[in-house]
């Protein structure tokens, strides 16, 4: 018998919340990850953009294994 059921609301919002709020942080930790090889003309946009998705976008869901 689950506690508070009235409640199980609060529960999914806070879930929406903490996704929304992980993904952002995680662009903010790829745009200061990439940002000076894109500056300084290393790499393109469109490169950098390649490169986060298939090195930094697995990660989080790697280490929640």
């Amino acid at each position: 018998m689950p506690a508070l059921p009235q409640f199980n609301y609060i529960f999914g919002l806070g879930i929406v919340f903490a996704f929304a709020d992980a993904f952002n942080i995680g662009a903010n930790d790829v745009a200061n990850a990439f940002s000076t090889s894109v500056s300084s003309r290393s790499l393109t946009l469109r490169q950098a953009a390649l490169i986060a998705t298939f090195c930094e976008v697995p990660s989080p869901a790697q280490s929640s294994l």
